[in-house]
């Protein structure tokens, strides 16, 4: 891909979607503020937001790169990378809520997302009260989580 065809698909994303990243990016701004021991809780090693455009640049060339019928399908150009090592957790821009979400796959037969937070003030207020509010939102998460994830099973085997 030529660095024309990288800025072409960057410029058609960010006029869709440039406002909604511009938002994102700032609360990006705002967890990394907080103390490496919170967010470590969360398990994710989020981007600085310096590093975002050029994260997104990728994601976007990869997206473009799928030729996996199934994973054409599943993955949007508006799920925003919050990870500076791989493409598995994201901010969903599509929504006002921005909910972070984290992709799955089941033994080689589905994608699926699993919600880290449904509203990333949730995520927000979370951090600003302390650890133990962080957990507590992770856990509930989790649990969530599990509940839909046993659901797609069932579905999947009938």
């Amino acid at each position: 891909m030529t660095n024309l065809d990288k800025d072409i698909l960057w410029s058609s994303f960010y006029e869709e979607w440039g406002e909604q990243f511009e938002k994102a990016k700032s609360y990006l701004d705002t967890i990394n503020n907080y103390p490496k021991s919170l967010q470590q809780i969360i398990r994710i090693e989020f981007l600085k937001s310096e590093d975002l455009e050029e994260t997104y640049r990728k994601w976007l060339e990869h997206l473009s790169e799928l030729t996996n019928e199934k994973d054409i399908q599943f993955f949007k150009p508006y799920w925003m990378p919050l990870c500076t090592y791989d493409f598995d957790t994201f901010i969903d821009l599509s929504s006002p809520e921005f909910p972070i979400i984290n992709c799955k796959y089941f033994v080689n037969l589905f994608w699926y997302k699993i919600n880290i937070t449904e509203k990333i003030h949730e995520l927000l207020e979370s951090l600003e009260q302390g650890e133990e509010s962080v957990r507590f939102i992770l856990l509930r998460s989790q649990f969530d989580n599990e509940k839909m994830v046993d659901k797609l099973i069932e579905e999947y085997l009938t």
